[in-house]
């Protein structure tokens, strides 16, 4: 592994992986459509494995929304931008 995934500690890594989590590198997050979930690179990178897999286990579809984590949050138009560039 090699640029800025080598600083994402491998159990991190490990945890979206197993969880169907796909890295987008010009966005820096993970998205998983299925789960309705988007994570930033400085999210994973803050939090640890547990609350990272706590995180995860939580129900977006059982609140009816997606569950987007941004350490620092995008300006609407950042999101709008994000969401466009992955489809959703």
């Amino acid at each position: 592994m090699h640029g800025i995934l080598s600083r994402v500690p491998v159990d991190r890594l490990e945890v979206l992986d197993t969880a169907g989590f796909t890295w987008h590198p010009l966005l820096a997050v993970w998205s998983n459509r299925e789960r309705r979930k988007i994570i930033s690179y400085d999210a994973v990178t803050k939090h640890d494995a547990a609350w990272l897999k706590a995180w995860i286990a939580e129900d977006a579809h059982e609140q009816g929304t997606s569950s987007i984590w941004f350490e620092e949050v995008p300006s609407p138009e950042a999101l709008d931008a994000i969401l466009l560039a992955l489809g959703w």
